[in-house]
């Protein structure tokens, strides 16, 4: 049963949130902003990974780890810094469209970017949320 050290070090965005530890679909520890933790698997385990509310991480195969490992959990700088301030960018677009004004060029311009942030958002909460996470063996 090999013992792995699971480390997410300190970071800026994603501070407040708890990681969850899961192998297998169950999960087997959670872990805070800047924490360590030993965990030992069982050799029946297939795969680990990271969860948080609404993203995972890569899988890394149990087997492929050994004993005295460490594993780097780390968020998607991009996605956990930048993304919450889509919501009011894509609401200020919205904004542009549903005023009536009489310049036709802003509010298409307006109808455009709102429909691309719109399919965009669904892009990313659907396709790359499995990417908002990253686990990494250090050595």
């Amino acid at each position: 049963m090999p013992t792995v050290k699971i480390v997410r070090p300190k970071e800026k965005f994603n501070e407040d949130l708890i990681y969850k530890i899961i192998v297998d679909d169950v999960i087997i520890g959670r872990i805070k902003n800047g924490e360590e933790k030993t965990l030992t698997f069982n050799k029946n385990g297939k795969t680990l990974l990271a969860e948080m509310n609404s993203g995972k991480s890569n899988k890394i195969e149990i087997g492929h780890l050994k004993n005295d490992q460490i594993v780097e959990i780390t968020g998607n700088e991009f996605m956990s810094k930048y993304l919450p301030y889509y919501g009011p960018a894509l609401s200020f677009s919205a904004l542009i469209f549903l005023l009536d004004h009489k310049y036709e060029n802003i509010q298409m311009f307006g109808k455009v970017f709102f429909s691309l942030g719109v399919l965009i958002a669904i892009y990313v909460l659907i396709f790359r949320r499995k990417k908002w996470l990253k686990l990494k063996i250090v050595n």
